[in-house]
């Protein structure tokens, strides 16, 4: 099969999105199949044809410049759409280059997949307009309708399937978590990392990563991890990632008192995540923005038990009482976990062995399989049934 990919994302960043495209294309080209991808150019127009890639003329977004809009330019990218014989078209995203990628499927009568990454009405606050928020209706109105448009649409947790359906979503949904590679966070040097942060042995080490964005409430962490930090003095918090929240989030740090006690990696190479992972006791996360909670699951998956707010996509992911705890987000409660994690060397290994036997129940070979029945089911074919998943909390 060739299945064209439209990204809106640059494929070089860490997040959760580039994560998902870019396992399901590693998986479904082992498994035999073509894929390729288009996306925006960081310097203009690149053609990197040779490689399966196909870039689009973009310009920064002023008020996001994390984020690229793309324009249909040059024309050559959608002749190869037909020159290489493409079956069907995964759109990842709802705006420029999924809207071209919907445009030209529906002028061509290609079968569209969507899958649903991530809750866009819940960022609006990086729009530069005073009391954005009243758009919010406006915003799902608007990706519910693109959604619509698909022939499937993908949400990565059944959480985010229902409230697509009560958003106005009326083309069939199918729950298709991202998988993942478990070997890939596994395996890490808990000794070495450890010392390269300047942390002891005695260190008890609560982690999270990902984006450092307002969105992912990562003040909320620092706010509990502060009480954490009172009751612990061997305690730390690490931060893997970054983003356009970390200036802010390091005066937090400062006011708190806790410079001494928090870290902040900056951005890390995919292949590196797994050394922070084995250097903790515990991962933490305090987003309620989450489709899937795909960086929970590649924590389990390195043993750590998981302290996280009860929210959509997490809660999916973690099982409550028996691979760590799902809270309100409220600093009390959730700083109470944690420390009953910290301080229970039974509890915390019996939640790790738990861990990695649910992440085992995400990997990616399966859900590649599962999303070539969805390509199947589009193109009208039945030939590869789906692989029955048992991943549903």
């Amino acid at each position: 099969m060739r299945i064209g990919m439209f990204v809106d994302c640059d494929m070089q960043r860490v997040n959760g999105v580039v994560s998902s495209v870019s396992t399901v294309k590693q998986q479904l080209e082992k498994l035999g199949h073509d894929v390729y991808l288009f996306m925006p150019g960081e310097r203009g127009c690149r053609d990197e044809s040779a490689s399966g890639t196909y870039y689009f003329r973009s310009s920064v977004v002023f008020f996001a410049p994390e984020h690229r809009t793309s324009y249909p330019f040059p024309q050559r990218n959608f002749a190869a759409i037909s020159q290489l014989k493409i079956d069907v078209l995964h759109l990842h995203s709802p705006f420029s280059m999924g809207l071209m990628g919907l445009w030209y499927a529906r002028r061509h009568g290609l079968p569209v997949v969507i899958t649903h990454h991530t809750r866009w009405e819940d960022t609006l606050h990086y729009l530069p307009i005073p009391g954005v928020n009243h758009l919010r209706r406006l915003a799902i109105y608007a990706i519910s309708q693109f959604d619509n448009a698909g022939d499937i649409v993908l949400a990565p947790s059944e959480s985010i399937k229902q409230l697509l359906i009560s958003q106005g979503v009326r083309k069939p949904l199918t729950v298709l978590p991202t998988g993942i590679n478990p070997e890939m966070f596994r395996g890490g040097q808990r000794i070495t990392t450890r010392t390269a942060l300047g942390l002891n042995d005695s260190a008890k080490v609560c982690v999270t990563m990902g984006r450092l964005g307002k969105e992912k409430s990562l003040d909320f962490l620092i706010r509990a991890f502060a009480v954490v930090a009172g009751r612990d003095k061997n305690a730390i918090l690490v931060l893997v990632g970054d983003g356009p929240e970390r200036t802010n989030l390091e005066a937090q740090v400062q006011s708190l008192g806790l410079k001494d006690r928090v870290r902040f990696t900056g951005y890390i190479q995919r292949t590196e995540v797994r050394h922070f992972l084995a250097a903790a006791d515990v991962f933490v996360f305090g987003s309620l923005f989450e489709t899937q909670g795909l960086v929970v699951i590649e924590a389990m998956a390195a043993g750590l038990p998981v302290v996280g707010v009860d929210a959509f996509g997490t809660r999916d992911a973690v099982l409550h009482d028996k691979t760590g705890y799902l809270t309100p987000q409220e600093v009390g409660p959730f700083a109470d976990k944690v420390i009953d994690i910290l301080h229970n060397d039974a509890l915390r290994q019996r939640f790790a062995a738990a861990a990695v036997a649910r992440a085992e129940q995400f990997l990616s070979v399966d859900m590649a399989t599962n999303m070539l029945a969805v390509y199947n089911q589009v193109l009208g074919r039945q030939d590869i049934p789906a692989k029955p998943l048992d991943f549903v909390a």
